[in-house]
This record gives C-alpha cells, sequence and structure tokens, in this order.
C-alpha cells in the first residue's frame, strides 16, 4: 500500500511537471509568436515609411523638372521676343536708309535738272548775243555800202 501510494505520488508529480513544462513551452511559443509579430509590424512600418520617402521625393523630383522646363520656356519665349524686336529694329533702320538714298537721289535730279535748265538758257543767250552782233554787221556794212554809193 505504502509503495503504490508512493507510485501515485510520483505519478501525479510527473503530471505537473509535464504540465507546467507544456505551459512554459505555451507560453515562450506565444511570446516568440508576438515578438516575431511585432517584428513583422515594425518591418512594415518601415517599409511603409520608405516608400513614403521615395513617394515624396519622386514627387520633389518631378516638381523640380517642371519648374526647370518652364523656366526654359520662358527664357526661350524671351530669347524669340529680342530677336523679333532686332529684326524690326533693323527692318526700320534699313527703310530709313531706303528714304535717305531716295531723297539724296531726287536733290540730285533737280540740281542736275537746274543745271542743264542753266547750260541752256545760257546757250540761248549766247546765240542770241551772235545773232545780234551779226544783225550790227550786217547793218554796219550795208552803212558802209550806202555811204560808198554815195
Amino acid at each position: 500500500m505504502m509503495m503504490m501510494m508512493m507510485m501515485m505520488m510520483m505519478m501525479m508529480m510527473m503530471m505537473m511537471m509535464m504540465m507546467m513544462m507544456m505551459m512554459m513551452m505555451m507560453m515562450m511559443m506565444m511570446m516568440m509568436m508576438m515578438m516575431m509579430m511585432m517584428m513583422m509590424m515594425m518591418m512594415m512600418m518601415m517599409m511603409m515609411m520608405m516608400m513614403m520617402m521615395m513617394m515624396m521625393m519622386m514627387m520633389m523630383m518631378m516638381m523640380m523638372m517642371m519648374m526647370m522646363m518652364m523656366m526654359m520656356m520662358m527664357m526661350m519665349m524671351m530669347m524669340m521676343m529680342m530677336m523679333m524686336m532686332m529684326m524690326m529694329m533693323m527692318m526700320m533702320m534699313m527703310m530709313m536708309m531706303m528714304m535717305m538714298m531716295m531723297m539724296m537721289m531726287m536733290m540730285m535730279m533737280m540740281m542736275m535738272m537746274m543745271m542743264m535748265m542753266m547750260m541752256m538758257m545760257m546757250m540761248m543767250m549766247m546765240m542770241m548775243m551772235m545773232m545780234m552782233m551779226m544783225m550790227m554787221m550786217m547793218m554796219m556794212m550795208m552803212m558802209m555800202m550806202m555811204m560808198m554809193m554815195m
């Protein structure tokens, strides 16, 4: 009987130990699982953060690119405007020069005409003078002849 009791006690103890062990194992497992979960969560959070950062960076880059493009376009427009202005100025200058040349030509022509007129007038005067002289000579001759006749 005593032996039986002892055995029973032993068995009970063993069972208790086993149970305790099992409980401990379970606890450990649970802890491990929790830890794993936490780690996973942390990893996920980190990944999300990284993604967000990347997105932000991309957005910033895009914005910068857009700004650069806008600036370039503005510069191009300004350059075009300047070129157009220069062209217009050149055209105006050319026109002015042409006008001046035309005026000069006209003046020259006028002067030439005036000179020609003057020359003609002088020629006419000379002719008239010559005619007058001839007439005078003729008259003188006639007079002389008359005198001689007398």
